[in-house]
């Protein structure tokens, strides 16, 4: 109780601030649109001491490919700012990248490297990733997201990667500053930008459609390896199950994930498969209808054999939304809301 007095307190403080603040603007011709703008600004930077924002790790299904501009991630934020929780949700998803990319890009399972040495100069040299386990590593195949700048035993840089018509890949490592020339034994680990940029965020991970697991005992000692890179809101995520095949096929990863995670477990193959889209007012198909009664999602709501169109998307974007105000990771900003007016 004490707390929550101090907090009204300060954010009255804060307001009565701005309110002088707009008064002042007021007599300048600015008024009352004024006071609001002022007001939204106090709010949307208070509400970042209470919570930075939400990162959400995968790849294309993450990244929103087939939806025409739309994204779970970006109908969330719509989502939130509806609400006036002026918080970001950022999209880490880069398509084609199984589950050990994914998380070394979150600095969760983090790259190493085969021994080479840094160059005095600014000049690129060409680098190899050791495999995790024997799962391949393919990063910047279709983005950075998450990696640059990194830091390759103690100095900054930047990965690019070449590709080749016959298939081959290149890496390189460019140091941002020249310098003495630096040895960096085989096994080291690469520092990617994001590794100590969302510890503070509530967390999304979907991943596993492009593999990089075996057993699914693998895939969630994966995805937890990426929720403990979490530190100020340990327990705050969504763990997003796998859209494809029936129920049948996918039974036994629904419920260990299930079992793993509780209701920070989000079955979006159930729910498009069930209620989705009814949700969405549309009419199911007599196709849709076959692939629903096998517990598949139904054509209506992708745009390929995997990834959804707009309204798939926007019907996950709103489903995660709503199972994270359940679970209460929205109350504190609820609460700035209400106080400010």
């Amino acid at each position: 109780m004490r707390e929550d007095m101090g907090r009204g307190k300060k954010i009255g403080v804060v307001l009565m601030a701005a309110i002088g603040a707009a008064v002042v603007l007021g007599t300048a011709g600015f008024g009352i649109r004024s006071l609001y703008v002022k007001r939204e600004n106090l709010l949307m930077a208070y509400e970042k001491q209470l919570l930075p924002g939400i990162v959400c790790w995968g790849d294309s299904l993450t990244f929103g490919t087939g939806g025409n501009g739309v994204s779970y991630p970006s109908v969330m934020e719509e989502r939130l700012w509806e609400d006036r929780i002026y918080i970001p949700v950022v999209n880490m998803g880069v398509g084609g990248e199984n589950t050990v990319t994914i998380a070394g890009r979150a600095g969760a399972i983090p790259f190493k490297v085969k021994a080479f040495t840094i160059p005095a100069g600014a000049a690129g040299v060409e680098i190899s990733f050791e495999e995790e386990e024997g799962k391949p590593v393919r990063p910047l195949e279709q983005s950075d997201a998450g990696i640059n700048p990194c830091i390759i035993n103690g100095v900054e840089g930047k990965l690019t990667i070449e590709k080749e018509e016959d298939g081959s890949r290149a890496y390189f490592f460019t140091r941002s500053v020249p310098g003495e020339s630096v040895y960096v034994p085989e096994g080291t680990e690469v520092e990617t930008w994001a590794s100590s940029r969302f510890e503070d965020y509530i967390y999304v991970v979907f991943m596993g459609e492009n593999h990089g697991w075996g057993s699914v005992q693998e895939l969630i000692e994966q995805q937890q390896a990426v929720l403990a890179m979490q530190k100020g809101r340990q327990g705050e995520y969504i763990v997003i199950g796998l859209p494809t095949g029936t129920k049948e096929e996918r039974q036994d990863l629904e419920e260990q994930l299930q079992a793993a995670y509780g209701e920070r477990f989000l079955n979006i193959r159930e729910y498009l498969s069930t209620q989705g889209i009814y949700d969405a007012k549309k009419t199911p198909t007599e196709d849709d209808l076959e692939r629903m009664e096998k517990g598949m999602i139904p054509v209506s709501l992708l745009s390929d054999d995997i990834h959804f169109n707009e309204t798939g998307y926007r019907l996950i974007g709103n489903y995660l939304y709503e199972r994270m105000e359940k679970l209460g990771y929205f109350d504190e900003m609820k609460e700035a809301v209400s106080e400010y007016g």
